[in-house]
């Protein structure tokens, strides 16, 4: 299980999920950004599983080696082999409704949408799952309910879409007030988050840690997108089959004997041994006045849009501050693109046509007001540290800014030199 996404749809049993799922994809990010500043980056192939979600880029080269080993390989009848390569097309759509303005999704991509969509089987199963598990009953939704309602329409922009029909409508409302709770906590859970950040920087220790070495290049493999033979297949898959959770438990125990980073050493004594090494300079809204709270989103914001900027000033509180952070990103619901102000691209059928779920249900509109006002940040530091929220908000402030001057500095400068050439 990962441990920032309880409710995540990469918790579920998703093929190319690494060992704890989100959190171990951003180490992964981390790793290969680090390896590529100080080029030491040997394993070139490891940039292929990137940009995007690397467990969704494994999951497809992983689907298509068992494809190899299992169908190509057998004495299957022609019916089943058309039925295994027409599930290996579905799954390599890359059709996404809110990637681009108008996508048409085809007939095809309304297949991949039922298990990658905003109204998926995943999302569907894990919200139920991961509420009875963990005793929450607002994760709640009439499941049933909102399946037999369910039919495929076509909508002029969006292509084919699934829709709920109408009189499903308050399944439809629960199931995204369910969503939108869940993430909030649990996935932002200050302890979730906290523990979450700490595991992400001890992996990104742990990567080159000797133990890891097969499973880099597994992983580069996989990004190589290179032929293999029917054993080095099956091989891959076996040994892929083992990295899970126990086993990068391990790999963090390895690392544990002997080292001199106190950021690591703590980031440990909290996923290893449960020792209260860090505090959560906030934990709720509460903590936080109504002024620190905006400034702290705004910073959140520029994250999310310019986030080499993020990276660099996160990795300065790092080294500096031994100070962690997390950065949340949620979307209650994927905005439609062209459509009206901040409607959902889910649609609901009526007697008078489609319509957003959003604009026709003030419930559902109000979940995007509720996460814009809530926490998008949060930031943890040695249980000795005297660092504030404020302290932290100012030296964030700085480091962006200086990022941004340089930046801006940069650009003039390229700017004059063309100029230059050009007069000359």
């Amino acid at each position: 299980r990962c441990l920032s996404d309880w409710s995540s749809d990469v918790c579920s049993s998703d093929l190319g999920h690494m060992p704890f799922s989100h959190d171990f994809e951003y180490a992964l990010r981390d790793y290969v950004g680090k390896k590529k500043r100080a080029n030491l980056l040997t394993l070139s192939g490891l940039t292929g599983l990137f940009p995007g979600q690397p467990h969704e880029t494994v999951g497809h080269k992983l689907a298509q080696l068992v494809f190899q080993v299992l169908v190509e390989n057998a004495n299957l009848d022609p019916a089943t082999r058309a039925a295994f390569a027409f599930a290996r097309d579905i799954l390599n759509v890359e059709e996404h409704y809110d990637d681009v303005p108008r996508p048409r999704v085809t007939a095809q991509g309304w297949l991949h949408s039922l298990v990658d969509g905003q109204l998926d089987v995943d999302r569907a199963d894990y919200l139920l799952r991961d509420g009875r598990a963990l005793g929450l009953e607002f994760a709640s939704y009439d499941l049933e309910r909102l399946i037999v309602n369910l039919v495929m329409s076509h909508d002029e922009d969006l292509g084919f879409v699934t829709a709920v029909d109408e009189r499903g409508f308050s399944a439809l409302e629960s199931y995204c007030l369910s969503r939108s709770r869940s993430n909030q906590v649990l996935v932002r859970h200050h302890k979730s988050a906290q523990l979450a950040a700490a595991l992400r920087y001890a992996s990104v220790e742990a990567l080159d840690a000797a133990s890891a070495q097969i499973f880099l290049q597994d992983l580069a493999t996989l990004g190589e997108s290179k032929p293999l033979s029917i054993e080095n297949a099956e091989a891959l898959l076996k040994r892929f089959a083992t990295y899970d959770d126990p086993w990068w438990t391990g790999v963090l125990r390895s690392i544990d004997k002997e080292n001199s980073d106190e950021l690591l050493s703590l980031s440990l004594g909290l996923v290893l041994r449960r020792q209260r090494t860090f505090h959560s300079l906030w934990k709720r809204k509460g903590d936080l006045s109504d002024k620190l709270l905006a400034d702290l989103n705004k910073q959140a914001g520029l994250a999310k849009s310019e986030p080499e900027r993020f990276e660099t000033s996160r990795r300065e509180l790092q080294d500096k501050q031994k100070t962690l952070l997390v950065l949340h990103t949620f979307n209650p619901y994927s905005m439609r693109a062209g459509g009206g102000l901040r409607d959902s691209i889910l649609l609901v059928k009526t007697r008078n046509g489609l319509r957003s779920a959003s604009a026709l249900s003030p419930l559902i509109r109000s979940l995007d007001s509720a996460w814009q006002e809530d926490i998008h940040l949060h930031a943890f530091a040695p249980m000795s540290s005297t660092l504030s929220a404020e302290d932290l908000l100012k030296a964030l402030s700085r480091k962006v800014q200086k990022a941004a001057s340089k930046k801006k500095k940069k650009k003039k400068a390229k700017k004059n030199k063309k100029a230059s050439k050009s007069r000359k």
